[in-house]
């Protein structure tokens, strides 16, 4: 099964023995079956409408990993280009007390 990283989330069954990646927008019935996220979101659905979506322990950890990952890359970018807004403003404000200064003279 090829795990595709977008619009997708883990869920698992209640004691951890199942874990199931399942599309954000996938129409799922109502029923008894228990399945809950990482983040505590719980439902209840029917346990045959999960087969399609069901992978091992093994692949739910890979694929919470590269979520993780993927985060702080995000978050890396993120602070990269707010440094760079900041050096780059730093800059100017340099040039411009410099001018001032040798307007001065």
């Amino acid at each position: 099964m090829e795990l595709n990283l977008e619009d997708k989330t883990v869920w698992r069954t209640e004691e951890g023995a199942r874990y199931f990646l399942i599309p954000d927008n996938a129409d799922l019935p109502a029923g008894e079956f228990a399945i809950r996220t990482a983040t505590g979101k719980h439902r209840k659905t029917g346990e045959a409408a999960l087969q399609a979506f069901e992978i091992s322990e093994e692949q739910a950890t890979a694929w919470l990993k590269q979520q993780f990952g993927n985060f702080l890359d995000g978050l890396r970018g993120a602070a990269e280009g707010f440094i760079a807004k900041i050096n780059l403003a730093t800059e100017k404000l340099r040039d411009t007390s410099g001018d001032q200064g040798e307007n001065k003279s």
